[in-house]
């Protein structure tokens, strides 16, 4: 419990300032569920369980009488499943046979892993799944040490079911599940049964959302919502198969520095990684059945994340972060059979200690230290400058994408202000851009008529860049931002940090004009 302690100190004490955009989502989500009625949408298909554990953790403290701040709240939440998951990292080695000398090493790469850091201190469903998995890895070593009792074996699914409903990515995990099950147990029909018992139990969550909320009970529509990633409008995830930039995103959630003058040491440190899989693949060999039927298990577990992700969203860190799990489990039995094979076990354990310390010290200067600086985080300045220059009741319109992506999430939650995201409105997937231009028309007429003021970013009314992206992706005539907005008359309220602007329109009675920027609706 020492090395529990110290990680949920290092990670409340040095919490990434860089908040993402999801997280912040989740957050207004579960916010808007405390005061509102509850809805179905903060069952996220792609991960069922995270938006009920914050509801949940958040609405004792509403219950009595406190206001609290949902986004600190989840990120707390983080810092515990983290700490949590180089415990969990230390007792799956400790099982897999690595002395206390030796497992401690390798559970501390866990936690001083780049990516794992960031989404331990930050709002973020990935350690949550982590946490789950490596809960279970003594149970799947049981059972592939034909230790397990059926009962066990069966109950083994609810480590999947809880893993899928932290994120759907989990279904990858499949393969290896399925061998623990067949690998072993007697006799085989029982050994079939207690794997399909289990496997049914892993989908509990969604059969439960299905049936608690009636609505999408349309199964066609559950898929859909499920398979998103996989659909035409994401196509641009998809790629020819690069495994060399996802295992490089694998070594970059390890190790890769924010700050200039860390190159050399980052790559240093993702060469020793490298060298030591290597080392672990060619000499680590398994003596016996039950040590070769592990090491298979854990192939079997990284291998199908590695294959889907170099062919999907091939290079992102979040999604590499599920292969640390498996990797360092690999390499943990390889060390502790390099050791045993060479002689030289103080040699690998002490080869083990350098690299966690090199990693440490390295990260948290070139990474942690950096990306805990809130003075670093431009989005979050520009919601603060946007709060001392407008009111409450104000409204400000932004095109949401660019470097106006962010500001979606960040201006609502910090600002608490309305905003209008023009990238929304004009979608011809739910109407005509006709449509659209009325509907924020009306809005905008809304608010100057209740003594509102509407501001304009840089982005929606000098950004020539941003402006013919967002006319070209909605098929509007070039120059039609310019033309909706100028006859309003912006004038320039202030500059903020990176070059924001801001422009409040000084012609509310040109917000009712008749203007038809659209030419031609698609069809």
């Amino acid at each position: 419990m020492l090395l529990f302690a110290a990680v949920l100190i290092f990670n409340l004490a040095l919490p990434c300032a860089l908040y993402n955009f999801d997280g912040l989502v989740f957050s207004a989500f579960i916010r808007h569920a405390l005061y509102l009625p509850f809805r179905p949408e903060l069952l996220h298909d792609h991960h069922i369980l995270y938006g009920p554990l914050g509801y949940l953790t958040c609405w004792p403290l509403v219950a009595l009488g406190f206001d609290p701040d949902v986004r600190t709240i989840l990120a707390m939440l983080g810092a515990v499943a983290g700490a949590a998951a180089a415990w969990a990292l230390y007792r799956a080695v400790r099982v897999l046979g690595l002395c206390p000398a030796l497992a401690l090493p390798v559970a501390l790469l866990l936690p001083l892993a780049r990516a794992f850091w960031r989404f331990s201190t930050d709002p973020e469903v990935y350690v949550f799944s982590v946490l789950v998995l490596l809960l279970g890895v003594p149970l799947f070593v049981r059972m592939l040490r034909d230790e397990a009792a059926t009962p066990a074996r069966i109950w083994s699914g609810a480590v999947l079911g809880l893993a899928l409903g932290f994120h759907l990515s989990h279904v990858l995990f499949l393969p290896a599940f399925l061998y623990a099950h067949l690998a072993t147990g007697r006799p085989r029909r029982f050994r079939a049964l207690a794997g399909a018992l289990a496997g049914a139990m892993a989908f509990l969550p969604y059969v439960a959302k299905f049936i608690l909320f009636p609505e999408t009970n349309s199964i066609a529509a559950g898929l859909r919502g499920v398979l998103r990633p996989a659909a035409v409008a994401d196509a641009g995830y998809w790629s020819w198969p690069a495994p060399i930039l996802e295992f490089g995103a694998v070594i970059g959630a390890f190790t890769r520095p924010e700050r200039p003058g860390f190159g050399a040491a980052s790559a240093a440190i993702g060469a020793a990684i490298i060298v030591w899989l290597g080392a672990a693949i060619l000499l680590g060999r398994a003596a016996g059945d039950p040590e070769r039927r592990i090491r298979r298990f854990l192939w079997l577990w990284w291998l199908p994340y590695f294959a889907f992700f170099s062919i999907w969203d091939a290079g992102n860190a979040e999604f590499a972060l599920f292969q640390l799990t498996p990797l360092l489990l690999l390499l943990g039995l390889g060390a502790r059979a390099i050791g045993d094979r060479t002689g030289r076990a103080n040699v690998v354990t002490a080869g083990a200690w350098i690299l966690v310390a090199c990693l440490g010290i390295s990260n948290t200067l070139s990474t942690f230290l950096p990306l805990a600086d809130p003075a670093a985080n431009r989005d979050l300045a520009v919601s603060r400058f946007v709060t001392a220059g407008s009111r409450p009741d104000d409204l400000i319109v932004i095109v949401g994408r660019g470097d106006e992506t962010d500001l979606k999430a960040y201006l609502p939650y910090f600002s608490g202000r309305e905003i209008l995201i023009l990238d929304f409105w004009f979608n011809h997937l739910m109407f005509p851009n006709d449509e659209g231009e009325r509907r924020v028309r009306e809005r905008l007429r809304a608010v100057a008529g209740t003594g509102g003021s509407v501001f304009v970013t840089g982005g929606v009314w000098r950004d020539g860049a941003l402006g013919e992206e967002f006319e070209t992706r909605h098929q509007l005539p070039q120059g039609y931002l310019a033309g909706l907005f100028g006859a309003m008359q912006p004038e320039r309220a202030g500059e903020g940090p990176g070059s924001f602007a801001l422009y409040r329109l000084t012609a509310p009675a040109a917000i009712a004009a008749p203007g038809g920027g659209v030419t031609e609706s698609p069809r």
